[in-house]
């Protein structure tokens, strides 16, 4: 819970288009304490993802439901950790 909190109360914060590996889109975005994760969406669900439009940059508050998935699936990827 604490890293949806930390990614979606940035309000600011745009998570940006990374890669595409394999049918997996990831985005990095940045949390409010500086922490950088990487979020995938599963671009071969199409019954998830529907006929959303997925721009380079998205608000983070937007991707939500996916955070949340990541995490609950444990594929949400911490890139760093300022102390």
């Amino acid at each position: 819970m604490e890293r949806l909190k930390n990614l979606v109360s940035n309000k600011e914060g745009m998570a940006k288009f990374s890669h595409m590996k394999e049918g997996i889109m990831f985005y990095k975005a940045e949390g409010v304490d500086g922490t950088s994760y990487m979020i995938p969406l599963d671009a071969t669900n199409l019954e998830d993802l529907g006929r959303g439009t997925f721009e380079c940059e998205i608000k983070n508050i937007t991707l939500m439901r996916y955070i949340r998935k990541a995490i609950n699936s444990n594929s949400l990827i911490q890139l760093n950790n300022i102390i």
